[in-house]
C-alpha cells in the first residue's frame, strides 16, 4: 500500500465522523482482503498491521547486524592503525632526534 493511500475522510456510516486510514476499495486493492470494497474487517485489518510489524523486525534485525559487523570492522581498523602508528612513532624516532633544529642562530 503506498504512503499517500492513508488520508482522512468521511464515511458513509455517519458524515460527522471523520475517519483516517485508507478507503476500503484500497485496502481490497492493495491486499485482496475483505468480503467488499464498502467495509475493511478488522481482523483483516490486524492481520495486514502484523504482517507490517514482522517484516519492519525482519528489517531492524538486518540492520542491527550489518551494524554489528560494521563495528566489529572499525574496530579492527582502529587496533590497526594505532598499531601502525607505534610501528611509525618507533622508527620516526631516531630520525626526529637527529633532524632537530638547533636552538643556535644562524650564521654565516
Amino acid at each position: 500500500m503506498q504512503r499517500n493511500s492513508t488520508r482522512r475522510y468521511r464515511g458513509s456510516d455517519d458524515p460527522q465522523v471523520c475517519h483516517v486510514g485508507p478507503t476500503a476499495q484500497d485496502f481490497m486493492a492493495a491486499f485482496g482482503l475483505g468480503a467488499s470494497e464498502r467495509h475493511i474487517g478488522t481482523v483483516d485489518a490486524d492481520g495486514v498491521v502484523l504482517a507490517a510489524i514482522q517484516g519492519l523486525y525482519q528489517v531492524v534485525q538486518e540492520k542491527d547486524a550489518k551494524i554489528e559487523a560494521l563495528e566489529a570492522r572499525l574496530s579492527m581498523l582502529e587496533e590497526a592503525l594505532q598499531a601502525e602508528r607505534h610501528r611509525w612513532d618507533k622508527l620516526a624516532g631516531p630520525l626526529n632526534s637527529k633532524n632537530t633544529v638547533s636552538s643556535r642562530p644562524y650564521r654565516d
